[in-house]
């Protein structure tokens, strides 16, 4: 089956988190900005992220057509989309059945914000 093109679903999201990471991780080694900023800012653009490939994936199904895995919408929720996840479930009313989703994207907002806020005290 062929690949689908890089602006296209899932690709183009891990194309983003990675360029945001390096983005932020730079900033952040170059002093620039503070490590609990970095990680407001990476939830927040993850976060929109994965909300918009929450919302391509529900579209894609409705029309029947290639979908989003889901260990990618898992992955994108764990490494910092927690927030766009849980707002996708409840507003878009996708991945509710799932018990993988409905306690996975609390536990790792959780996390987050615990991250964050440790950051925060650090600085």
């Amino acid at each position: 089956m062929p690949r689908p093109p890089l602006l296209e679903g899932s690709r183009l999201a891990w194309s983003l988190t990675i360029l945001t990471a390096a983005v932020l991780g730079a900033l952040v080694l170059a002093e620039t900005l503070p490590p609990w900023v970095a990680a407001v800012i990476h939830v927040v653009v993850l976060s929109l992220v994965t909300y918009g490939l929450f919302a391509w994936d529900k579209r894609r199904a409705r029309l029947d057509k290639r979908r989003v895995s889901e260990a990618n919408l898992l992955w994108l929720c764990v490494l910092g989309g927690s927030v766009g996840a849980w707002f996708a479930m409840g507003r878009l009313r996708h991945k509710t059945k799932h018990m993988r989703f409905r306690l996975l994207a609390p536990a790792a907002l959780l996390a987050h914000l615990a991250a964050i806020i440790w950051l925060a005290a650090q600085a």
